[in-house]
């Protein structure tokens, strides 16, 4: 090969590398534009996990709080159940108190029930007695009178 044909596949060749470099050129531009759309994809990610661990953090805060409020409730819940385990025993105590009474109160009524009708007759025979004195004094009175 001569020199003129070397020279001629050299400018071929150097034409298909510059063919080639133009299209790396065009395709480090779309890189570099590809890479400055992921810096701005990055800074808004950058941005969101920020915000997110801000969110995490008063999440964490207010979990503690939760957590505290369930303590101060079930506390509240056991006293609660405490008082009124207590209170039912007082009650049920003060229902056995009234029952004894009213037991108590039904034996005195019927213990006293005879002396009761007892009372009755007595009542009685003394209206009859008191109407037969009446009656005496009224005689009584009008012999009285004519005397």
């Amino acid at each position: 090969m001569t020199i003129d044909e070397k020279l001629d596949l050299l400018i071929e060749e150097v034409s298909g590398i510059k063919g080639d470099v133009s299209s790396l050129k065009g395709d480090v531009s779309s890189l570099k534009g590809d890479v400055s759309s992921l810096k701005g994809d990055v800074s808004s990610l950058k941005d969101d996990v920020s915000t997110l661990k801000g969110d995490v953090s008063t999440l964490k805060g207010d979990m503690v709080e939760v957590k505290g409020g369930i303590a101060s409730l079930d506390n509240r819940v056991t006293s609660l159940e405490d008082k009124f385990l207590k209170f039912r025993v007082y009650f049920e105590n003060i229902l056995e108190k009234k029952l004894d009474i009213m037991v108590e109160a039904q034996k005195v009524y019927e213990d006293r029930m005879p002396s009761i009708e007892q009372m009755e007759r007595d009542v009685e025979f003394l209206k009859i007695d008191n109407a037969a004195e009446k009656t005496a004094i009224s005689e009584l009175y009008d012999r009285l009178k004519t005397a």
